[in-house]
C-alpha cells in the first residue's frame, strides 16, 4: 500500500509486491561505467590502406592473422551497412556482414559533423571576418546542457521529439584554448541540430579569446556563459557558479561581448537564483550583472546551495521576470527547473513567467516531453513503441562511437549513462496521479513484460536491455553506476 506522499502514485493493479532488501551503501563509487578485457584489433592505418608509422602501435597489422583469432560476429546485421551501405570499421566491425562485404555499389554519403574543428586552427587562429545572425530566443523550448548525458546522440534523439534548441556540454575555455581533445570534441554538432548553442566557462580573458575563435571557426546560434554549475569540478577552477559567487558575472559577460563584437554573435548567460549560502541573487542580477547588450539570461530555479536537490522555486523565477520588466530590460528570459508535466508548463506559460523555457532532467526521463509540451497532449506510448525509440537512440550512440568492439562498448556505456534516468519514467496509463520529477519511483508491474523490464531500477536489467540493442556483452564485462546504492553488474560470462 502506498502511503508516502513523495512516492509516484500508481493505480492499485500495477503496484508490484514489496520485496524487502538490505540497505545498500551510500555515496559515489570510485569508478563508474563499464570494464571488459580488450582484445586485439586491426590498426586504423591498415584499415585505411596506409602504412602505420606509429613507433609503439599496439594494434595488429596482418589482416589474415587477425581474422584467425577474431571472435565470431554478432548475429545482427551491421547498422552502418543498413543505413549507409558501407562500414568504415571493416574487419574490426563486430556485426554481421553478408559475403564479408564492407561497401555496396549504392552506398550513401554519411553526413559530416558540423564544427569538427582541427586543433591547428585553434592554436594558430587568425580572424576570419565571419558574421553570425542575431538569434531570436523567444518562445523556444531548449534542451539544457548536461555533462556526460547531454552528448550528441541524446541531443539528436531529442530533436526527433521536436526539441527547438540544443546546446553543447559545458566547455572549459582554458582547456579549449590549450587544444585539449575532449573539449574540442564537445563542439561537434549533428546536422539535425538546426539551432545550436555552445556553452563556455572560465575567466574573462579566456572567455573573450574563446568567443573570438569560435565565432570565426564554428556554426552556432549563440554562445553561453555557464555561471551556474555548482559542482566541484567547475567551482574549484573558479568556473561555473564561482563566477557569480565572486561577483564576476558582469566582467565575464562584457569580455564575451567584446569577443563577439566583430562577428555579431549572440551571447547568453546561465546562472542560478541564489548563492552557496542560499541567499537570493535576483536584485544583484537585475541591478548590476546584466549588460544592455546581453541577448538572453537563463535562470535555474535553485540556489547553488541546493545544487540539484529539492524543488526549483518558480515564484523566484516569476519575481525575476517582474524585476526585469520593472527595470525595462529587453533581453530574453529563459526559465529552467523541474518542468515535467503539461499542466505545470501551461500554467507558467499562460502566466508569462518566462519568455522561453529550458528542460533538463525532465527530458532525460522522457525525451518526448518536447512533443507533449508543443501539442498540449500527454503521451502514453506502448512498450513496443518506446523500444523502437530506444533503438533509434542506440543507433545514434553506435554511429557516434563506431561498430568495432571498443566503439560498441562506448556506445553501450553512453546508453547506460542515460538509462539511469530513462528507467525513472512511469507510463501514463499506470498512474493514479500525474508523475512529478522529484517523486520517488516504486516498483510497478507493467502492462506487459517489456514495460516492466524497462521500468526496472536494477542495473542488471539495464544491461539486459542493452543486450537487446547492442548484442551480448563481452566476456568479463563489468558495469557499475555512479551511485553505490544501485549495486553493480560483475563478471558477466
Amino acid at each position: 500500500m502506498q502511503e508516502d506522499e513523495h512516492d509516484v502514485k500508481l493505480l492499485p493493479q500495477y503496484v508490484a509486491p514489496i520485496v524487502m532488501k538490505e540497505k545498500g551503501e551510500l555515496g559515489m563509487n570510485e569508478w563508474h561505467g563499464i570494464k571488459y578485457p580488450q582484445k586485439p584489433q586491426i590498426c586504423q592505418s591498415v584499415i585505411k590502406g596506409l602504412t602505420c608509422n606509429r613507433k609503439f602501435c599496439d594494434r595488429m597489422h596482418d589482416v589474415d592473422e587477425y581474422l584467425k583469432i577474431k571472435e565470431a560476429p554478432l548475429d545482427i546485421p551491421c547498422p552502418f551497412m543498413a543505413h549507409y551501405g558501407f562500414c568504415d570499421a571493416k574487419w574490426n566491425c563486430i556485426y554481421k556482414h553478408e559475403n564479408n562485404e564492407f561497401e555496396l555499389p549504392d552506398k550513401k554519403e554519411r553526413p559530416a559533423y558540423i564544427n569538427n574543428v582541427p586543433f591547428k586552427l585553434i592554436k594558430d587562429f587568425q580572424p576570419t571576418g565571419k558574421k553570425h545572425e542575431k538569434f531570436d530566443f523567444k518562445g523556444k523550448l531548449f534542451l539544457a546542457p548536461m555533462c556526460t548525458v547531454g552528448t550528441m546522440p541524446f541531443r539528436r534523439w531529442c530533436k526527433d521529439f521536436e526539441c527547438d534548441v540544443t546546446c553543447s556540454e559545458m566547455i572549459f575555455a582554458r582547456d579549449l584554448l590549450n587544444c585539449q581533445a575532449p573539449e574540442i570534441a564537445k563542439l561537434r554538432r549533428h546536422i539535425s541540430e538546426d539551432k545550436f548553442g555552445i556553452q563556455l566557462t572560465g575567466n574573462a580573458f579566456e572567455l573573450k579569446k574563446s568567443v573570438e575563435i569560435l565565432s570565426g571557426l564554428c556554426e552556432f546560434e549563440y554562445i553561453e556563459l555557464n555561471a551556474a554549475c555548482p559542482q566541484d569540478v567547475a567551482v574549484k577552477r573558479k568556473c561555473g557558479f564561482q563566477i557569480a559567487q565572486e561577483n564576476k558575472i558582469r566582467n565575464s559577460v562584457e569580455h564575451m561581448l567584446q569577443g563577439a563584437l566583430l562577428s555579431s554573435a549572440s551571447i547568453s548567460l546561465k546562472t542560478r537564483i541564489g548563492d552557496f549560502q542560499g541567499d537570493s541573487r535576483l536584485q544583484q542580477l537585475v541591478s548590476k550583472d546584466i549588460p544592455k547588450s546581453l541577448n538572453n539570461i537563463t535562470l535555474h530555479g535553485r540556489t547553488a546551495k541546493q545544487r540539484y536537490q529539492r524543488s526549483a522555486d518558480w515564484q523566484k523565477l516569476q519575481e525575476f521576470q517582474e524585476l526585469k520588466q520593472e527595470n525595462h530590460q529587453q533581453l530574453n528570459f529563459t526559465a529552467n527547473g523541474d518542468l515535467f508535466n503539461i499542466d505545470t508548463f501551461k500554467q507558467f506559460q499562460d502566466n508569462g513567467v518566462a519568455d522561453s523555457f529550458m528542460i533538463g532532467r525532465g527530458a532525460l526521463v522522457k525525451p518526448w516531453i518536447f512533443k507533449e509540451f508543443k501539442h498540449g497532449q500527454e503521451l502514453d506510448p506502448s512498450s513496443s513503441e518506446r523500444f523502437e525509440w530506444l533503438k533509434n537512440f542506440a543507433w545514434y550512440c553506435t554511429e557516434y562511437f563506431g561498430s568495432d568492439r571498443i566503439g560498441n562498448e562506448k556506445a553501450r556505456e553512453q546508453f547506460l549513462e542515460n538509462y539511469v534516468y530513462l528507467c525513472r519514467y512511469v507510463p501514463t496509463g499506470l498512474l493514479a496521479a500525474k508523475q512529478e520529477i522529484n517523486q520517488r519511483n516504486i516498483a510497478f508491474i507493467g502492462r506487459d513484460e517489456l514495460e516492466t523490464l524497462m521500468g526496472s531500477q536494477s542495473p542488471a536489467d539495464w544491461v539486459k536491455i542493452t543486450e537487446m540493442l547492442f548484442g551480448p556483452v563481452p566476456e568479463g564485462f563489468q558495469y557499475q553506476p555512479k551511485h553505490r546504492s544501485k549495486g553493480k553488474v560483475d563478471n558477466r560470462e
